[in-house]
């Protein structure tokens, strides 16, 4: 008698297929989650509390001067008002910015909005999107190993 008769027969008949198939998909869930974590899907927002609203659609809002910096022309930003939680925010763009200042003036991109505003709704408060970030820089930044403020 063979001292691995049975090992070999079992080896034999084994089959390898549900192993190879969870790996795969193990591979495949890895490829997808690594593709989530380095691309950039956060949105960054700069936001203030000091906004005043004009009857005729403009708001203009004050920033810091470090914040003002980061805000350009075209820059979506997203008005918030009290007591409108069930209230979708209202759709903002930059016009003007003035990184000295800290003065940033918006006007209101739909008529939904407008009339939203026009109502006695108080505002909130106004977030303009900056950029966006991926999870991983997230990470580092949280880790202390990001440069970049």
């Amino acid at each position: 008698m063979k001292p691995f008769a049975e090992t070999n027969r079992s080896l034999k008949t084994d089959n390898f297929y549900p192993s190879l198939v969870g790996m795969v998909l193990i591979i495949l869930v890895l490829i997808v989650w690594g593709g989530w974590f380095l691309s950039p899907v956060i949105p960054v927002y700069q936001s203030s509390r000091q906004v005043i609203a004009s009857a005729d659609g403009y708001v203009t809002a004050k920033f810091s001067p470090q914040a003002a910096a980061k805000i350009h022309y075209k820059q979506e930003a997203y008005l918030y008002l009290q007591s409108s939680k069930s209230l979708a925010p209202i759709l903002l763009v930059v016009t003007d910015v003035d990184p000295e200042t800290g003065q940033v003036d918006l006007v209101i991109q739909d008529r939904a909005g407008f009339a939203q505003l026009s109502g006695s709704l108080a505002i909130d408060h106004l977030d303009v999107l900056i950029t966006y970030t991926s999870p991983i820089y997230l990470v580092l930044q949280a880790a202390g190993l990001s440069s970049a403020q």
